[in-house]
């Protein structure tokens, strides 16, 4: 069920802005999550949407008055969200979402916007409901609206 619907996502996005990761206690994954094997065995996939919200040819104006600078942009960097699928995704457990906060990504971007993220796709969840497309679909097209 998990692979169809990964396959469904495949068909609306490359595989720069889908990246899916089997997780397994002994396989090469480990290096992905930090973790004792036994909280390992209970995830099944890392999944990671590296996505572009829709501006809808709004501009953004950021102001930083300190430094007299004002910035217009036309659209924004990619937000990357990972999400891990635990083994009892959909039917009991629901996926957990974490974005990365290195300097390195774009995260810190919309890192005023981290919890509220959270909060909107952990909604989308309920017991035996697949939502791995629905929140690609929600990064990419009503994030910002």
């Amino acid at each position: 069920m998990i692979d169809q619907e990964i396959e469904s996502i495949q068909s609306i996005l490359n595989e720069q802005e889908l990246v899916v990761y089997d997780i397994n206690a002994t396989g090469d994954s480990t290096s992905l999550i930090q973790g004792e094997e036994a909280e390992l065995a209970c995830l099944r996939k890392l999944v990671k949407f590296s996505l572009i919200p829709q501006c809808n040819e709004a501009r953004i104006c950021m102001v930083d008055q300190t430094k007299g600078i004002n910035l217009e942009l036309r659209s924004l960097p990619p937000i990357e969200v990972f999400v891990l699928l635990p083994e009892s995704y959909p039917s009991a457990g629901c996926p957990l979402f974490m974005m990365a906060s290195s300097i390195a990504s774009n995260s810190l971007f919309y890192d005023s916007m981290r919890t509220f993220l959270y909060e909107r796709l952990g909604e989308k969840w309920t017991a035996d409901m697949l939502v791995l497309y629905e929140c690609c679909i929600y990064i990419k097209d009503e994030f910002l609206d």
